[in-house]
């Protein structure tokens, strides 16, 4: 056409970030800006995809000199001779969609084998619901593990002698998880220990669940009758993931407690408050798909740096992170007099680049104030379902009458209306 236009698709969302809780609506519209005079597609659609990634080693001993193996999608890390056989450790990358759903937007119609475009700028609106229970996202860099991902991608499939277009889009999932549906949660936690020169440390958290953008009181009692030095306390909140064989700790932030540096009285006694990072936390939760357990974990943990030999100690304290405060805590959200710990960078152990048929963007998710909700929608096909095992119960109603059966909810949906300009599916009632 002597210029260098060319097809192009992609996708507006009704919300202006990509965060979604599991239950809700993804809408928008698919837009394409066709440069050819007469198009010929086979078929518009979209595909949501939720995956797991994890690795696994295995060492194999090789008997014959100068034999190697490498298996496809295995990286060769480790390399050791004994006389004449050889030890070698691979790591295997394992990617595994345990939710997948596929929306046709356009097919032909009327006994026709192809759809003609004609040129200029088309739009198709789209409205998806999500399956109540999900995993949460479990963001790391890109080609990294272990993770839970989720991803859109619009595709405009094409006879075999063309290019399809396609556009892919990283979404950020989350379950609910109500604080105030968990036993406990807002009363006090105590705790204490003691090292060998019989410097005391106790104190209390003024409650053990969370949510982002927080308030999280503590009150400290230190004992130290041999007036040992005592060089600082750092306080750290930790997330640990476990994805199948995979295990990670990543820390949120860490902080030093203040007048406790190189501290030698006999006794003292500490109030602080620190802000939880106000951004995307995964919430506490563990599922099961297929033998493979996602749990997502926290821990407030009291490091303790005295000198001496064998004089530190820990105190670590499990902390439930949720997604939905008290009305008491959300009151607290909007302070701003307390300390707000920067968060400490993680580190993660390299990972070799593998092939991909899509790439995934690194971008943060947003904060839970911009989350709203939308209108119900029901997806059209599943290929695999997610059966969750909960630490913190959220949608009870749906649990207690259904007793988990996933299955069951999900043969509840139907298809009511198609059509090529938009595609409706409701839910049969209840």
């Amino acid at each position: 056409m002597g210029n260098s236009e060319s097809n192009s698709v992609n996708v507006t969302f009704d919300r202006p970030t990509l965060f979604y809780f599991a239950g809700e609506v993804v809408s928008g519209t698919i837009h394409f800006q066709n440069v050819t005079e007469r198009l010929k597609i086979d078929e518009i659609y979209l595909t949501t995809t939720g995956e797991i990634g994890y690795t696994t080693q295995e060492k194999r001993v090789f008997y014959r000199d100068g034999w190697d193996s490498q298996q496809p999608g295995q990286q060769h890390h480790n390399y050791q001779n004994r006389g004449n056989a050889r030890t070698e450790t691979y790591t295997e990358y394992h990617r595994i969609p345990f939710f997948q759903f596929r929306l046709p937007v356009m097919r032909p119609t009327n006994g026709q084998t192809e759809i003609i475009l004609n040129r200029g700028q088309h739009r198709w609106p789209f409205e998806v619901q999500l399956p109540t229970y999900l995993p949460p996202s479990v963001s790391v860099p890109l080609h990294s593990y272990p993770y839970v991902k989720y991803f859109m991608q619009v595709v405009i499939d094409k006879p075999w002698y063309q290019p399809n277009s396609k556009q892919i889009y990283s979404l950020t999932l989350s379950p609910r998880v109500n604080l105030q549906q968990i036993p406990n949660s807002y009363q006090p936690m105590q705790f204490n220990n003691h090292n060998r020169k019989d410097v005391v440390l106790q104190g209390a958290l003024s409650r053990s669940a969370l949510v982002p953008g927080q308030i999280l009181n503590s009150t400290i009692e230190i004992q130290n009758p041999k007036r040992a030095t005592i060089k600082r306390i750092e306080v750290s909140l930790l997330q640990h993931i476990h994805i199948a064989t995979n295990n990670r700790t990543d820390n949120i932030f860490r902080i030093d407690i203040p007048r406790i540096q190189e501290f030698n009285s006999e006794r003292l006694t500490e109030t602080f408050s620190i802000m939880i990072p106000n951004k995307y936390l995964a919430p506490t939760s563990t599922y099961h798909y297929n033998g493979i357990i996602v749990s997502v974990n926290y821990e407030l943990k009291f490091d303790v740096k005295a000198r001496g030999l064998f004089t530190d100690f820990t105190i670590c304290l499990p902390i439930t992170m949720g997604t939905e405060p008290s009305p008491e805590q959300e009151q607290q959200l909007n302070r701003r007099d307390v300390y707000i710990p920067p968060a400490a960078p993680p580190s993660y152990p390299h990972q070799s680049d593998y092939n991909n048929q899509y790439s995934m963007p690194e971008d943060l998710p947003p904060s839970y104030e911009s989350v709203v909700g939308t209108e119900r929608l029901v997806i059209i096909e599943y290929s695999l379902q997610f059966i969750p095992d909960y630490i913190v119960y959220f949608d009870l109603d749906l649990i207690a009458n259904e007793e988990l059966d996933v299955k069951n909810t999900l043969n509840r949906f139907m298809i009511r209306h198609v059509n090529t300009d938009r595609v409706y599916i409701n839910s049969k009632q209840r």
